[in-house]
């Protein structure tokens, strides 16, 4: 006859790991292992996408950003020197004019025909007379 044993928890917990059942502590252990593993592999996935998809982004974007940074500045120098040429623009209109008014003064002066003003009195003076 097969030897009784006593029905008490630590006799019930030896029996079911004879027959190959899975006790809290090794549930724990697995589960512990299973964290581990599962952080590890997140962890190694993370770093290469990372390494694989958002490093050249960000590398790419600082160097866009930089690039955009010296057009700021080359754009501010531009609008400095369009200024400067703005102004003597100005200062070439009023030299312009002056000479404009110069010139018509110099053929109003040296002018051999008459103007209009000046014919339409003298043909009244001739009609007149």
């Amino acid at each position: 006859m097969a030897k009784v044993t006593p029905l008490t928890i630590p006799n019930i917990i030896s029996a079911m790991k004879q027959a190959g059942f899975v006790t809290k502590n090794d549930l724990d252990k697995s589960q512990e292992n299973l964290r581990k593993q599962i952080n590890d592999d997140q962890f190694a996935a993370r770093t290469e996408f990372h390494a694989n998809m958002v490093a050249p982004r960000l590398e790419t974007l600082e160097r866009k950003v930089e690039k955009i940074g010296g057009l700021t500045t080359d754009v501010g120098n531009l609008t400095t020197e369009v200024k400067k040429i703005g102004d003597k623009v100005d200062k070439l209109s009023l030299e312009v004019a002056g000479i404009k008014d110069d010139v018509k003064g110099l053929t109003e002066e040296f002018a051999t025909t008459p103007s209009r003003k000046e014919f339409e009195e003298f043909k009244r003076a001739v009609i007149s007379s």
